[in-house]
């Protein structure tokens, strides 16, 4: 089940750099919205005391971190706020980064 999400977690993360790196703007509110649902999911999982594999495979996402900060700064306030929501939960889920 760890590899099937993985390899999900994976393909939506190549999806969404690829949308953004080549300015694909048809890809990226729904990308995003499957980041959410996926990033909301591993996020009730892991309230609920049972991350497991959904959290393993939200951690694909850190990665897109970037991705989701730039699409945060979009002129479009629906894409921006999808995007808000991303870097939200992967703070939830993963906490700060100390330096």
């Amino acid at each position: 089940m760890i590899a099937l999400a993985l390899a999900l977690h994976s393909q939506v993360a190549a999806v969404l750099s690829y949308a953004f790196d080549n300015s694909v703007e048809p890809f990226m509110d729904p990308v995003l919205d499957i980041c959410r649902a996926l990033l909301r999911r591993a996020a009730d999982a892991g309230a609920a005391g049972d991350g497991g594999a959904a959290a393993e495979g939200a951690a694909v996402l850190v990665d897109a971190a970037p991705v989701f900060v730039e699409a945060a700064a979009a002129p479009e306030l629906a894409l921006a706020r999808v995007a808000f929501e991303c870097v939200a939960l992967l703070r939830q889920l993963y906490g700060a980064v100390r330096r």
